[in-house]
Order: C-alpha cells, then sequence, then structure tokens
C-alpha cells in the first residue's frame, strides 16, 4: 500500500504562521532568560547586624560580643554610654576590601568626647593608630567627622561642623572607594560631605573592630541606639543608598 504525505505546500497558511510565530516567541523568551543579570548591592553584603537577639551577623561569620552594659531589646542595640559598653566585633572585617561602605541606622543620645559610632584598627598604649572611625563629636575641632589612616600614616578625613548628639531616627552611610578616589557621608538618603583623593583601605589594622568604643582609652563611649548595622565589601552607588534608606532597616532592596 502506499502511503501519500502532504506537500508543505498543501498546509494552510495561517497554521505556517501560527507554528512560526511560536518558533520567534520561544527564541525570543530563551535569550530574555539567558542574559546576564546586574549583581545587586545585597550580592555584596558581607556582614549584617540586625539586633533581632543578640550581636550575631546574619550574613557571614562574624557574630559580636555585647560588653559591660550593652543590652538588645526591641530589635535595637542600646548602648548607655557608660565606661567598658560597646560591641566588639571580630578584627580583620574590611580586609581585602578594595572598596567598602559601612550602613547603620541609629538614633543618638547626648554623648561624651570624641564618642565613636565605630572604630576599626590597632591600640597602641592608649591610642589608636592605622584606624578608621566615625565620630559623633569631635569636640576639639567642633566637629563629626569620617576618618582613615593611610598607608603612609596621614589621616583622610570629612569634617562637618556641629555634632550629632540629639538626633534620632538617622540613616548613615559611609562610603569608601579607592578605585575612584571618592570617600562620603549620606545621612537620610543625601550626600552631606566627601572628597576625590582616597588613597587606600590597606592603612586599617585588622586588630580590632568595634561598635560604640573608640581605640583612644580616654575618648567617650557611645549613647545611642541602633537597629541594623551593615558592611559590603563595594561602594553603594548614590541611587542604591536612596532606596535602603526608603526602604528602611528591616528590608535589603
Amino acid at each position: 500500500m502506499r502511503i501519500f504525505w502532504p506537500r508543505a505546500s498543501a498546509l494552510p497558511l495561517a497554521l505556517l504562521l501560527t507554528a512560526l510565530l511560536s518558533l520567534t516567541t520561544t527564541t525570543a523568551v530563551n535569550a530574555k532568560e539567558d542574559a546576564p543579570k546586574t549583581a545587586s548591592a545585597s550580592a555584596h553584603l558581607q556582614h549584617r547586624y540586625s539586633f533581632s537577639h543578640d550581636a550575631s551577623d546574619s550574613i557571614g561569620d562574624a557574630a559580636g560580643k555585647l560588653e559591660g552594659a550593652a543590652v538588645v531589646k526591641d530589635g535595637k542595640l542600646i548602648l548607655d554610654g557608660s565606661s567598658g559598653t560597646f560591641v566588639d566585633l571580630p578584627g580583620g572585617l574590611l580586609s581585602g576590601h578594595k572598596a567598602t561602605t559601612i550602613e547603620l541606622w541609629i538614633s543618638i543620645g547626648q554623648n561624651g568626647n570624641y564618642a565613636r559610632i565605630f572604630d576599626a584598627g590597632e591600640i597602641s598604649g592608649h591610642a589608636g593608630i592605622k584606624s578608621m572611625y566615625f565620630c559623633v563629636d569631635h569636640t576639639s575641632t567642633g566637629d563629626w567627622r569620617l576618618k582613615i589612616s593611610a598607608p603612609d600614616g596621614k589621616d583622610q578625613v570629612i569634617a562637618i561642623k556641629g555634632n550629632l548628639s540629639g538626633r534620632k531616627d538617622l540613616h548613615i552611610v559611609s562610603v569608601l572607594d579607592p578605585t575612584t578616589g571618592f570617600m562620603g557621608i549620606y545621612i537620610n538618603g543625601e550626600l552631606v560631605g566627601s572628597r576625590t583623593d582616597l588613597i587606600s583601605l590597606a592603612g586599617i589594622s585588622p586588630q580590632h573592630f568595634f561598635i560604640g568604643r573608640s581605640l583612644y582609652s580616654a575618648d567617650a563611649y557611645l549613647n545611642a541606639s541602633i537597629d541594623e548595622f551593615r558592611i559590603y565589601d563595594r561602594a553603594l552607588s548614590p541611587e542604591q543608598v536612596k532606596a535602603d534608606y526608603s526602604v528602611g532597616p528591616n528590608r535589603i532592596p
């Protein structure tokens, strides 16, 4: 028995068009799925301290230790400014980073001289060296500041007149990117101070990383409550800083 197959020309034109359209649509979808995706800021988040119950790190393996009267209550780290009250994080949290961003949500009480939100570096006698810190009240110069030690021993500083004591519900972001020279401070999504000659992060010693304590023994301890503290291994863009401020400390865009 002979079997007769229909020629392609015998197929209805509409059926041919439908088949071609289906093939084109499938190819377009696959191309979209295979396209490379841009990494979000969350992909570069190395350490996250949300203070839900303690000073644990929900991203990395760098849990902090509550010292003195430091407590976690209602999802916040409470530091009362008393001597010996701070969070001791593992040293070296910035080691190897080509750039970094330190982001936090904080309400600041009344503070004594030279109180630090954070201070990372080395202790030599009664002084701090090879360090990076954020000071809410640099008393002798009447400003608050972000400071980093350059590898040559000199300091690079952003200093802003006044102090941050008594300021509530602040979103503070410190961005340091030696690859572009940018060093900046954002408050509540807005850039408030910057410089463009940052040299390197290599001048920071990996010995200590404190929240609420200065490397200098004579400086005041921090009086504040902190909702969230984050460390990234890249520089957040202005758009990412604004997005984080918009969604708040409990979400990562």
